[in-house]
């Protein structure tokens, strides 16, 4: 599909995505941007990139397709930094995990971008753990607004489909309203539940405490991003969410077990019907 694609950001998703184009054979050369040194001899010496730098001008000489899987944090801002070094025809797209704010910036600067955001990945961070088969039978949402190029949106959505995604394309406001919900509430909610736990309690945690928390052992820093990123959003769901435990402490002080039942019962139907 590609004569080279460049990731700027090889850690798990980047890392991932890098050995996914070189397994399918989506591209002659996947060359990889770092910005520690460490980080580019272990993803070389781990053949996760044919080629590392952090020279992010020779990182993106001669691209046709430029892959931004940085943080949040720093999407923006690489991108204003890339846009002196890219010639118009290049397309481009990130997989921020918020998109109004990166999607605005970054139509602005090239002509062949679009957003996207696969729905995959884990707690844990770095090259080292990534897998080729990450994106396998997750979903991938793309998410072009009415300046996209349309030659660019199905080069985008055609990419994530040879990496064996479901590629769903909504708007960028739709995508952080949805995410807030299924991502983001989730998280802070852990985070919560941990600082809430007190500390002596924890050497009894076993499978139930461990599955329900896995993804308090998320970076900080990250998540901390992503949280301001998609602020209103998610104020919104945590307040919908206190109505809930509201609601739950009140039926439990009013020793009225019958609808808390119901309650308990109808979110546990809900999980069930999940995939």
């Amino acid at each position: 599909m590609f004569r080279k694609i460049t990731i700027i950001g090889v850690g798990l998703i980047g890392g991932s995505l890098a050995l996914a184009i070189k397994k399918r054979k989506l591209a002659d050369e996947v060359w990889g941007f770092f910005r520690r040194e460490s980080s580019r001899k272990l993803a070389e010496r781990k053949k996760i990139v044919d080629k590392g730098t952090r020279d992010l001008k020779r990182a993106l000489s001669s691209s046709d397709f430029v892959i931004l899987a940085t943080p949040v944090s720093t999407i923006i801002s690489l991108a204003q930094e890339m846009r002196r070094m890219l010639p118009p025809g290049v397309l481009v797209t990130d997989v921020g995990s918020t998109k109004v704010k990166i999607v605005n910036a970054l139509q602005k600067l090239f002509p062949k971008y679009v957003g996207s955001h696969p729905l995959a990945g884990s707690e844990k961070r770095g090259c080292n753990h990534a897998v080729s088969e990450l994106f396998e039978n997750k979903i991938t949402i793309v998410t072009p607004t009415s300046r996209s190029d349309k030659n660019s949106v199905t080069a985008v959505r055609r990419f994530w489909k040879h990496l064996g995604c479901k590629v769903i394309s909504m708007s960028p406001s739709s995508h952080d309203r949805i995410l807030s919900q299924i991502s983001h509430l989730p998280h802070i909610a852990v985070f919560g539940l941990l600082n809430a736990v007190n500390d002596d309690c924890l050497k009894y945690a076993t499978s139930g405490f461990l599955d329900t928390t896995r993804i308090g052992a998320s970076d900080a820093g990250l998540w901390l991003e992503i949280f301001k990123n998609n602020k209103y959003n998610l104020l919104r769901d945590i307040n919908k969410y206190i109505t809930w435990l509201h609601r739950y402490r009140q039926l439990l002080q009013r020793n009225d077990f019958k609808n808390l039942l119901r309650y308990i019962q109808q979110a546990s139907e809900k999980r069930r019907s999940l995939r």
